[in-house]
């Protein structure tokens, strides 16, 4: 069995990744806090709420910014373009005066 890789940094050009358990992520990015032993195994729980089709999966804390704590987010820092259709639970935006597109939020 494969053990987990461990780096303080690396640079590369390109991350292949190939296969994956039926009805798992392909890819998983999570704390090490969460692993539970050095071959890639983590936490049971960890996937319970993700579906079987999901491809990339980032580990993180629902609520942190709404508790005030900001130490357990995701951020990606520049601008982040979908393609495709973009699904949330929840959805907090901020608009200013500045933005010079249309925002429309359809549903209930």
């Amino acid at each position: 069995m494969p053990k987990d890789f461990k780096a303080s940094q690396i640079r590369t050009s390109k991350i292949i990744i190939s296969g994956s358990e039926s009805g798992k992520p392909a890819l998983l990015v999570y704390s090490a806090s969460s692993a539970t032993d050095h071959a890639g195994s983590f936490q049971s729980d960890m996937l319970t709420n993700v579906g079987s089709d999901v491809y990339l999966f980032v580990s993180g804390n629902n609520g942190s910014i709404l508790s005030g704590n900001r130490s357990n987010v995701t951020l990606f820092g520049g601008d982040v373009v979908v393609s495709g259709t973009f699904y949330a639970e929840k959805l907090v935006a901020e608009v200013d005066t500045s933005t010079a597109s249309d925002h429309h939020i359809s549903g209930a």
